[in-house]
């Protein structure tokens, strides 16, 4: 995401997002230890981000 984006949203939003991505990695972690993802590499990118 650029920085752009992020100065000019709201800090609530920014926290909602910060929650969602979260959420996000820790499906994508449960799913991967239940059966192996495609692609692991997923998880790494997505937390980059």
């Amino acid at each position: 995401m650029k920085a752009s984006i992020l100065i000019d949203t709201p800090e609530n939003e920014l926290l909602e997002m910060l929650s969602t991505e979260k959420d996000k990695i820790a499906k994508m972690k449960m799913s991967h230890e239940v059966s192996p993802l495609e692609n692991p590499k997923l998880i790494t990118s997505t937390r980059k981000v």
